[in-house]
């Protein structure tokens, strides 16, 4: 089964596309989020949640891990939009 790493998991495209993952099956699905509070969707789905600031490339660096692949749907202001998905190439580029 191939694991798939979603950044910005609880939002709303992150977490739509979060339980079309898993309802379609055949996903090891990730979820890497900003906030536990925003994170109520995808706790009903029984998905793996991590924690992670996509501006903590130290933190990005060891969440990727396994993954083969990776989707950002990050939002935020500048530095999360640059900087993080910055982040979050170089880590998956390494």
């Amino acid at each position: 089964m191939k694991s798939i790493g979603i950044f910005g998991a609880s939002g709303f495209v992150g977490a739509t596309l979060v339980e079309r993952l898993v309802a379609n099956g055949g996903w090891d699905v990730r979820a890497f989020i900003n906030r536990p509070g925003s994170a109520w969707r995808l706790a009903r789905l029984g998905v793996s949640m991590q924690q992670v600031d996509v501006l903590d490339r130290k933190q990005v660096d060891e969440a990727i891990s396994g993954c083969d692949f990776l989707v950002n749907c990050s939002r935020g202001g500048r530095e999360v939009m640059i900087d993080g998905l910055r982040n979050v190439i170089d880590a998956a580029v390494e």
